[in-house]
Formats: C-alpha cells, structure tokens, sequence
C-alpha cells in the first residue's frame, strides 16, 4: 500500500487540491480514482499513463496524464508519493513554468 501526500505551501495551500476543486465532476472522478490507484498499486502496477520527466534539472520529478490534467509528484522513500504541482496542459511541450515550480516544492518539502 503506498502514502500520498499533498504538497502543502507556507501559507497552508494545497495546490493540487486547489486545481481538483476547479475542475469538471467527471474529471474530478477519474482524478480521484488514479489516485486511488495510485495508492493501492503503485506506480508499476496501476497501469497509470505515468512517466519521469527528462533533465538532470528535474530528476525526481515524475508526471501523471489523465486527460489534459498533468499532476507532478516525486516518490519519497519506497512507498510515499507527493502530489507537488498540477495544471492542464495545452501544448504539446511542457511548459518550464509548470516544471520549475514542482522543482521548488520539491525542494522545498525534502529540505523541509
């Protein structure tokens, strides 16, 4: 069984939470049932669209596809995933935007 944990900034947001809420009902579902099977299989065995981002820059970084939704998490020990950053893609690059900001909260929480 793994651990998910939402990335939680200074001022007591919870970014990914923030970006589910504004979200359609039916995408909001199939976000919380990846999450669900991301908790109870892993990454390996919930055959989630799931795949490391590429660059040393980013090495830890780890995205989730459902649908346009990218949500940017990093695997801490062996069984604990944090949700760091989510937003909807529109490009067919990811913006660096959206990657230096998972990059600083994942800083941010292992130093923490």
């Amino acid at each position: 069984m793994w651990e998910i944990v939402y990335y939680k900034t200074n001022s007591g947001r919870i970014p990914v939470l923030d970006y589910i809420e504004l979200q359609e009902a039916l995408k909001i579902v199939k976000i919380r049932n990846a999450f669900r099977l991301l908790k109870e299989f892993g990454v390996e065995e919930s055959l989630l669209d799931t795949k490391k981002i590429k660059g040393n820059r980013y090495k830890g970084l780890c995205q989730l596809t459902i649908e346009s939704s990218r949500i940017i998490y990093f695997i801490v020990r062996s069984n604990k995933f944090v949700l760091a950053h989510a937003f909807t893609k529109k490009t067919n690059k990811t913006p660096k935007q959206e990657l230096e900001t998972a990059r600083k909260r994942m800083k941010d929480y292992l130093n923490a």
